[in-house]
């Protein structure tokens, strides 16, 4: 049978502060299941891969965090912030997920921004890992998802959800650019391979002056290539960035004939 920090303070005849000072010193963290059932959510939606699981997860991968405990408790969390003009993306994922929360909104300095944090997912944490790569503290270990337990497609939706979160898609000299940044050397080198599949072709590569961020480019007919491949997967986009790489298909299909 387990227990609550307040079923021990009580059986103890204790408070649940020194029964908190006294786990801390032990190195025993609690769980809060009342808390944890506050919402609902769909506890299995990562377990088994799925092109709208794969976007997300890449979603995730770009700007979101892996949180198992906070302090000494227990809380298994997955939790990602936008820019608030993006809050759409977090509805989006709030839906697909099935969890009945709340999107938190709030600045930085001047700048809204809106933030999902979903609690009390221990399989989403498993999942995540065993199928894309996603750790605590990713931003420099970042792996590249399993291609063993993903189709191509869903590979792609990954892809899609990534560039969402830490790509830049932008006219950049007259011509079609897509720019990636990731600090995980491990993952810039999947990235890469992956690439040159998708866009046929190398992209640039470079390292930021500090030497942690990867940067990886791709320009013109490359760039044009790889999000006409991207933008074949059925999935939830963000529009905004991916009308530029449409547009530029579409006139240069035109002039093609």
């Amino acid at each position: 049978m387990s227990m609550t920090r307040a079923n021990i303070a009580q059986s103890l005849g204790r408070t649940e502060g020194s029964i908190t000072q006294r786990g801390r010193r032990l190195n025993i963290s609690f769980d809060n299941p009342i808390k944890k059932a506050r919402y609902e959510k769909n506890h299995t939606f990562f377990e088994v891969p799925t092109l709208e699981n794969s976007y997300l997860a890449g979603l995730l991968a770009a700007d979101g965090w892996i949180r198992p405990c906070s302090g000494d408790k227990t809380i298994n969390q997955v939790g990602i912030s936008l820019k608030a003009e993006d809050a759409h993306l977090l509805d989006h994922m709030r839906q697909a997920t099935g969890y009945t929360g709340v999107i938190r909104k709030y600045c930085v300095d001047t700048y809204p921004q809106a933030e999902l944090r979903i609690s009390g997912v221990a399989q989403w944490l498993i999942d995540l890992k065993k199928h894309w790569g996603l750790i605590p503290s990713k931003t420099f270990t970042l792996l590249p998802p399993d291609e063993h337990t993903l189709t191509p497609d869903q590979v792609k939706a990954f892809l899609v959800g990534f560039i969402e979160g830490d790509g830049y898609i932008a006219i950049s000299g007259g011509t079609l650019k897509v720019s990636i940044v990731t600090a995980s050397p491990e993952f810039a080198d999947w990235l890469e391979k992956i690439f040159m599949r998708l866009g046929q072709a190398k992209p640039t590569r470079s390292l930021h002056v500090n030497g942690t961020a990867h940067y990886l480019d791709f320009y013109g007919a490359n760039a044009r290539r790889l999000c006409a491949s991207l933008m074949e997967v059925g999935v939830h986009k963000l529009m905004r960035k991916w009308d530029i790489a449409q547009a530029e298909i579409a006139k240069h299909d035109l002039k093609g004939h």
